[in-house]
């Protein structure tokens, strides 16, 4: 164990930024061509589609365009779209997007990955145990299956992180510059994606008890906690405008929009994430031991809670259980990373295990603390990796989606199903229009799609074709490739 510590202590900087991003790469390396499939692939799509739109037809960043028309002209303000415009700009210079969204993707995860063990360092100051929290951090099989899927919760998760990190590093030099790129990175967090507000909570929180105990200059404090509210107006400013544009959207209402005898299904949602997401998603089974070993000492050891950042960042913690609480209709079980904002904490749980492990614990407990690490990247593989290989929509989409792309004008619009998303099948034809599921063809709701200018029909079922609303409106058959047919549409 001696040798490894010194030599861990002895090339921490080559290991954590660049041994640890070249191993990234390798085991990512079957990925980066690959086109978007996979667990929550209506994301994906939703978020390439804003790339390809402001690629192909030259958007302003305030205008992010989807291929669906459900949103009126495609027109789909979410997020501040900071991501997707940075990834068509590359896009447009080089084409390859899959390639580039999923390289800058992977690219901003390692940017997370260096704040955090800048994190670590900064309140922990010891090297080796900060590379630890970066290998720890890096095999969460939650981020080793995103870094590499075009999600603005990656940036979010990133600056915000930097953010973090820089606050902390911040409050004890106490210069204006390191609270200026801190405010900068939270306000940056925020904008990419709105839950992440809730990381300024530990800064926000701090620099309120030192501002009210008055121990280091309360005008000082004020004029920090100022830097902070004035660079977040930006995102204030975007989220007023579009959020009374979200009809329809649960996330506005959470848990307002429930009734009583949906409780006991969230419930057993919570006991889900409990039991399943957290030790073998947001964490790795491979680092449980650590989580439990922080959590431990947080409950037990109360010197822990004469340390400044407790209050702070219990109180982070604190904010993203009310958020957890308040959304877990919109979460469910499927969707985890909406959970992205709880990974700081989480990990910092970790490596107060991780720290407790391998020094005061027993020859035997530092051993089995080893063997947890090394397994980290082999359990993150064999979580992650079936993940890129699941569809949910037909293989033939993929397969022969330049030859469906060439039998439909690139100006005509398309009604596609059956798709239980707005983006899938839209996205990966490159053609705006509507998607439909099999189960729910309106007969009004039809026809006015084909008065809004549906020309052509992508099915890949037969009973779409079958069904009378859909079969009166056929007018020829174009083409096929396996599962999926093309047809043209009759006016109305």
């Amino acid at each position: 164990m001696r040798k490894i510590d010194a030599f861990l202590d002895r090339h921490h900087r080559v290991l954590v930024w660049l041994i640890l991003p070249i191993l990234g790469f390798l085991l990512h390396l079957h990925v980066f061509n690959r086109d978007l499939q996979g667990i929550h692939a209506w994301r994906q799509c939703e978020t390439a589609s804003n790339v390809l739109r402001f690629a192909n037809e030259g958007f302003g960043i305030h205008d992010p365009h989807v291929y669906s028309l459900e949103w009126e002209g495609g027109l789909k303000r979410m997020e501040f779209p900071v991501m997707q415009f940075a990834m068509a700009k590359v896009v447009q210079w080089v084409g390859h997007e899959i390639l580039v969204m999923r390289l800058m993707s992977f690219g901003v995860g390692l940017i997370g990955l260096w704040g955090f063990y800048l994190l670590v360092m900064g309140i922990w100051n010891d090297k080796r145990l900060a590379l630890l929290a970066a290998w720890c951090f890096m095999f969460s099989p939650v981020l080793f299956y995103y870094s590499v899927n075009p999600l603005p919760d990656n940036l979010a998760l990133a600056a915000g992180i930097w953010g973090m990190a820089l606050y902390v590093q911040a409050r004890e030099k106490g210069v204006w510059t390191g609270h200026l790129m801190a405010a900068a990175c939270f306000s940056l967090s925020t904008l990419a994606k709105l839950p992440f507000v809730l990381l300024m909570a530990m800064p926000a929180v701090d620099i309120f008890i030192r501002m009210v105990t008055g121990k280091e200059g309360r005008l000082r404090q004020f004029g920090f906690g100022l830097l902070y509210v004035l660079l977040l107006l930006p995102a204030a400013s975007w989220y007023a405008k579009v959020i009374p544009t979200w009809h329809g959207n649960g996330v506005v209402n959470g848990i307002l929009d429930m009734d009583a005898s949906e409780w006991p299904a969230v419930l057993g949602t919570m006991f889900h994430h409990l039991i399943s997401t957290l030790p073998e998603l947001l964490l790795n089974y491979g680092s449980v031991m650590f989580f439990l070993g922080g959590l431990f000492l947080v409950l037990k050891r109360k010197r822990i809670y004469r340390n400044p950042l407790f209050i702070p960042f219990l109180t982070m913690a604190g904010a993203c259980l009310a958020y957890f609480v308040f959304e877990i209709n919109m979460i469910g079980t499927a969707h985890d990373y909406y959970l992205f904002p709880f990974l700081p904490g989480i990990f910092l749980l970790v490596v107060a295990g991780l720290e407790f492990s391998l020094r005061d614990s027993l020859p035997s407990i530092k051993i089995i603390s080893l063997l947890c690490l090394i397994s980290l990247p082999v359990l993150a593989m064999v979580r992650a990796n079936p993940r890129w290989y699941k569809t949910g929509f037909p293989e033939d989409l993929l397969v022969h989606k330049q030859e469906l792309q060439d039998l439909i004008p690139p100006n005509a619009k398309v009604l596609a199903g059956h798709d239980l998303s707005p983006h899938i099948f839209l996205y990966h034809l490159q053609r705006q229009g509507w998607s439909f599921s099999k189960h729910q063809i309106d007969s009004l709701q039809w026809q006015n799609r084909i008065q809004s200018g549906a020309g052509y029909l992508l099915s890949s079922d037969r009973e779409i074709e079958t069904n009378p609303v859909v079969n009166n409106s056929l007018k020829a058959l174009v083409g096929g490739f396996g599962q999926l047919r093309v047809y043209t549409l009759k006016k109305q």
